[in-house]
């Protein structure tokens, strides 16, 4: 008698759920004379599988053998029964004299992945987030005020009664953050909001107090961010109010190397107590003003308590406030806020500035005001030039600036940008573009477009389930943003014209022959467009890459070579010496990337195939200047369903390719007859980079880290040596609170010979030392700090380095704490994704940090491909990585790496912090995934 090792489908169902199981059990056939006849029945258990054959006759004193198969996505688990033992897939039983059952129970293929999250140095979140598994303590007031890192990056939110997210703080709101923190004269103290403002937003303010709670001065602006510069040395207090609505908000804490946001409407700024300037909204036309003077004025002077003085072009009206109206008031901040609690009353001057900062915010949450402010009082001053060029270290990490005495380039010189596509109406980008780009992308699907194959390079966002990270537009603006335009950030080769030609769609995702075609486009050669640009590329620039040789990828890269134009192409961000493509084929120039102090960034790849180096960014805060040590460039966000340019902080061997594309357009500018023929024997020669490594050419940096200026005079040979420079990278140290040594490089960033004469510092817990530094005093120096007998606070150095009668300085901060807590962002969410669906898999909670790591595991994990993301929720809405919460991907958050599970993985570690971009020249939130789009994708499970 036989039975199947398979049960009915409804029976297999029930034992997935580890229902019992009824073993069978079969008698023996008893027999006359000869030898006994044994029956071997089998049982399955767990999962899915069969036993071959189900069942077998045997005679007495022999063995029984059978086969386990388990069925795709399971193994065998467990075999017994039958005295026997399991052998691979096969269990052989002992010699048997009875019948018996053979019980084989199969289990899923499961893994297990752990690794760990790190974060930022100076890292901490806001006490009392909405969140209600988040850790939670009050810091609503002096009595409660937070102590917070210098430098520092806070993640906070707050909130009006009843707006915002259910939650902790949702029905009695929690309008004030407050913080303390020893401050130095000259420190930037910068919000950054994000929930984006106007109707329906939301809208924060900051304030600065000193030790006494006395008003120093507030930010009190309708934009996305508010910035104050700290006036003198001491301790304050600094509050972080919601003036309506509910949002999330990174605070900064950093050296005066920040440039100050253009939104912030602050107390200390000059202008005219008592008077308001209201634009009117379109509708409210200079002839409606001339027909009807009081109708629109009146309207508005009567709801805001305001007196009209006098129209300005039929465009704008003056306004004075009414004597008696107290704003401050019926703002709630008078019962509440610390100058009546600590300070009494504020002075009459101080009282009537604050006073008209609250009419001004007013008037420009009006519909019928396009947009309000104080009558400002202007004096002679001078401009600077790009307001956040101070943030691009990755600029004279490479002696950038030294480069742009020779040559800024030329606009007949043509950069092919083959990649996302642009954002050709960013301020930064305008005038730089050619209007010969072209979309490659062959598959509508992927192309997010209902048009293929066409002129139009615009990058309309991915679509992956990492959000649109805008990343065509980032390299372009390292290679060539409008430089010197007042505003934004500099390019690389900022007179070069950049050729957009958009290959990379959905998730930025991309074939290697569309890539082929885009390829072919740029260099003249026939293509799927049935087009050719006026003016084929000199330079271009590919920032991606995969595994996987292709021989009609190398012969194309063969062909363009001889043609006499220069391919650079992105290393690649996956840590590992397997080649990446096209990075690693021949006549391609393969350039890793390494972050602010010169080291090879964690991401970056390696190995013999490896050309030269350049800024890639990293995660840290080294300089102290409150943001990322990212490369900042041209970006954008639609977390808002709206479009807004912007700029942000990347990290990346894409970040670093562009730094080397933009140069060697620099080269071609001073020399048209320089080909990547030409380049390559100078890089060969070591006369386009430094050297960061060991010998003249190693695995982690090739060549070496790609120089500017020296490239550009290898360029123009005869053109006669510039006078030596002393030149240091980083520019600025901080130390924190944690740190005790850091390294910084000292270099000539000019011509000839350069000796150093001597250093010095100014502080007895300061002192530096050479670390790698050769007899010319060139090369790496070890900076260290003491805090051994010091005070708790913040302390300034610096260090002074003399060469030929120069001085360089070098600023150093670092802090004593009494007990802060500091390196972690709080509530930490950690998600396992489908790669493809997005959808989350598994989830592991983690409230607060391991030495500034969240170690994570996640068990059970059946084959397949994943993702991994980490963020927090601050404002309790279900969603990591919405603005202003802390995000991070494996490996980096420009690139986020897809995970092949087919064993167990452990060293999963990559960086989650808190972010921000620069928007129009104002800061603003680095976006997260794009939840809007995808909202099913990143809903956390609340832990239980």
């Amino acid at each position: 008698m036989r039975r199947s090792a398979r049960k009915p489908a409804a029976a297999l169902s029930l034992l997935r759920l580890h229902a019992c199981l009824a073993l069978v059990a079969i008698a023996g056939c008893g027999g006359g004379g000869g030898p006994s006849s044994i029956e071997v029945a089998t049982a399955v258990a767990g999962g899915e599988g069969s036993i071959e054959p189900a069942a077998q006759t045997i005679s007495s004193g022999n063995i029984a053998e059978f086969t386990l198969v388990p069925e795709s996505g399971f193994r065998v688990a467990s075999a017994a029964g039958c005295s026997g033992e399991l052998d691979g897939d096969r269990y052989i039983t002992r010699p048997l004299t009875s019948s018996c059952t053979v019980t084989v129970i199969f289990e899923p293929i499961t893994f297990t992945l752990s690794g760990s999250v790190s974060v930022p140095p100076g890292s901490l979140v806001d006490s009392d987030v909405n969140d209600p598994f988040a850790p939670w303590a009050p810091n609503d007031d002096f009595a409660t005020a937070q102590p917070i890192p210098n430098p520092g990056t806070i993640g906070g939110y707050v909130n009006r009664p009843g707006t915002g997210s259910e939650g902790r703080s949702f029905a009695g709101g929690d309008v004030s953050d407050f913080y303390v923190a020893d401050l130095l004269a000259g420190q930037r103290i910068t919000l950054f909001q994000g929930t984006p403002p106007g109707p329906g937003g939301a809208d924060l303010d900051l304030f600065l107090y000193d030790q006494d709670g006395n008003e120093v001065d507030s930010s009190m602006g309708t934009g996305s961010s508010e910035s104050l510069e700290i006036p003198a040395t001491g301790r304050y207090f600094i509050e972080v109010w919601a003036f309506s609505g509910a949002s999330n908000y990174v605070l900064a804490v950093g050296q005066a190397l920040a440039p100050a946001t253009e939104a912030g409407l602050r107390l200390s700024d000059d202008f005219v107590p008592g008077e308001v300037l209201a634009a009117w909204a379109p509708g409210n036309t200079a002839a409606a003003h001339e027909q009807a003077p009081m109708r629109a004025r009146g309207r508005v002077a009567e709801r805001h308590r305001l007196r009209p003085q006098r129209g300005l072009a039929g465009v704008e009206t003056l306004f004075e406030l009414e004597a008696g109206h107290s704003l401050l008031q019926q703002s709630g901040r008078s019962e509440r806020a610390p100058l009546r609690q600590r300070a009494g009353a504020l002075r009459e001057d101080r009282l009537a500035r604050l006073e008209t900062l609250l009419a001004v915010k007013a008037l420009a949450a009006d519909p019928e005001v396009a947009a309000a402010e104080p009558n400002f009082l202007r004096h002679a001053t001078l401009v600077p030039n790009d307001a956040n060029y101070s943030l691009q270290w990755h600029y004279p990490l490479i002696n950038l600036p030294a480069a742009w005495d020779l040559t800024v380039g030329d606009r007949d010189i043509v950069v092919a940008v083959i990649d996302s596509g642009i954002l050709p109406g960013h301020p930064d980008l305008q005038g730089q573009i050619s209007p010969e780009g072209f979309d490659f992308i062959s598959d509508p699907e992927r192309a997010l477009k209902p048009l293929i194959l066409q002129p139009d390079p615009t990058d309309p966002g991915d679509g992956s389930p990492g959000g649109s990270v805008f990343h065509g537009t980032h390299v372009a603006g390292t290679i060539g943003a409008a430089t010197n335009n007042l505003a934004g950030v500099a390019g690389v080769a900022w007179d070069v014209t950049l050729l957009p030609l958009r290959v990379l769609g959905r998730s930025g995702v991309g074939t290697s022959a569309d890539i082929r075609q885009a390829v072919r486009y740029a260099a003249g050669l026939s293509n799927a467009s049935g087009t050719l640009p006026a003016r084929t590329a000199d330079i271009i620039n590919l920032s991606l890459g995969g595994p996987g040789f292709s021989q009609l990828d190398q012969a194309l890269f063969n062909e363009v070579a001889g043609l006499g134009i220069t391919v650079v192409a992105a290393a690649g961000n996956n840590s590992s010496t397997q080649p990446f493509y096209p990075a690693a084929y021949n006549n391609v120039f393969a350039v890793s990337a390494v972050q602010i102090d010169k080291t090879r960034a964690p991401y970056s790849n390696f190995g013999s195939w490896i050309d030269l180096a350049a800024p890639g960014g990293g995660f840290t805060d080294l300089n102290g200047d409150g943001y990322p040590d990212g490369v900042l460039s041209t970006s954008g966000n639609d977390s808002g369903g709206t479009l807004r340019y912007t700029y942000a902080f990347l990290q990346g061997t894409s970040m670093a390719s562009p730094h080397v594309a933009g140069v060697f357009a620099l080269m071609k500018a001073a020399n048209r007859d320089l080909g990547p023929a030409q380049i390559r024997q100078l890089l060969v020669d070591s006369a386009l980079t430094t050297q960061p490594g060991v010998g003249p050419r190693n695995d982690v940096y090739g060549w070496g880290l790609i120089d500017a200026r020296r490239a550009v005079e290898a360029a123009l040979p005869g053109s006669g040596e510039p006078d030596p420079r002393l030149a240091a990278n980083p520019r600025a140290l901080s130390f924190g609170a944690v740190l005790d040594q850091l390294d910084l490089t000292l270099s000539n960033a000019g011509g000839g010979t350069l000796q150093l004469d001597g250093f010095s510092t100014d502080q007895p817990w300061l002192s530096v030392s050479p670390a790698t530094a050769g007899e010319d005093g060139l090369g790496a120096w070890r900076v260290s700090v003491s805090r051994a007998g010091l005070d708790a606070g913040v302390y300034a150095g610096e260090i002074q380095f003399t060469a030929g009668g120069a001085v360089l300085s070098i600023p150093v901060l670092m802090q004593v704490a009494d007990g802060l807590s500091a390196d972690g962002v709080g509530q930490l969410y950690i998600l396992l994704l489908d790669a493809d669906t997005g959808d989350t898999v598994q989830q592991v909670s983690i409230g607060e940090p391991e030495g500034g790591h969240y170690p994570f595991t996640f068990s059970g994990v059946p084959p397949g491909e994943y993702r991994l993301v980490a963020g927090t929720d601050l404002n309790n809405d279900d969603f990591i990585c919405d603005p202003g919460e802390a995000c991070g991907w494996y490996l980096t958050l420009d690139a986020p790496k897809t995970i092949g599970v087919d064993a167990d993985r452990a060293g999963l570690d990559f960086t989650a912090g808190f972010g921000a971009t620069i928007a129009n020249g104002a800061v603003g939130l680095r976006r997260g995934p794009d939840l809007l789009e995808q909202a099913d994708r990143f809903r956390r499970i609340a832990p239980r």
